[in-house]
């Protein structure tokens, strides 16, 4: 095994397509068997922490990314403990280690969306309430893994339309990304 490419494998984990998502998750699996403790084995945690957090399990992203914590605690890589920290909710502990480490574009983040951040995770029911019918239907398959292009297929529609919608939709929730509209939309469960 070839070691040190832990930041890569998370950066697939949280913006990878499915199928890379996959072979790295395989590497990390192999790379954390081992009696020695290696930044590989709280690197595969926060990876299925940002798996979870896609599919919209909340509860155990945060579990698994506060074991991530641990472990990178432990190890003593400071940043990727923050990060970990920030998907387990203690955005607090995540930003005092990001001004620590002198990661000013990180501290600036979280200062700017920790407040929207709590407020959006309890009011998140009601938030989805302000997307329109179509709205939830495209957020929910996206949230799902579908791409726009297949939501485009399955609704009969442009994938521009798809564009606007789910723009409109993280403009409404104040979101960013696909991983967190699993928040605020159920999750179709439907076979591709």
């Amino acid at each position: 095994l070839i070691r040190g490419n832990v930041l890569t494998l998370l950066a697939v984990g949280r913006y990878g397509a499915e199928v890379d998502r996959e072979r790295a998750r395989r590497y990390l699996v192999r790379a954390s068997e081992g009696v020695r403790e290696m930044p590989e084995r709280p690197a595969l945690a926060l990876f299925d922490a940002f798996e979870c957090e896609r599919r919209g399990e909340s509860a155990r992203a945060r579990e698994l990314a506060g074991a991530a914590a641990e472990g990178f605690r432990r190890l003593r890589f400071p940043l990727l403990e923050a990060h970990a920290l920030e998907l387990a909710g203690e955005t607090k502990a995540a930003l005092a280690i990001f001004r620590r480490c002198g990661a000013a574009h990180d501290a600036k983040r979280l200062e700017r969306t920790a407040p929207d951040r709590a407020a959006a995770r309890t009011d998140a029911a009601q938030a989805a309430g302000l997307l329109s019918a179509r709205e939830r239907e495209i957020a929910a398959l996206a949230a799902g893994g579908r791409s726009n292009l297949e939501i485009a297929r399955l609704l009969s529609i442009t994938h521009k339309t798809v564009e606007k919608h789910l723009g409109s939709a993280y403009q409404k929730l104040h979101i960013s990304s696909r991983a967190q509209l699993g928040a605020y939309v159920e999750v179709k469960a439907e076979s591709k």
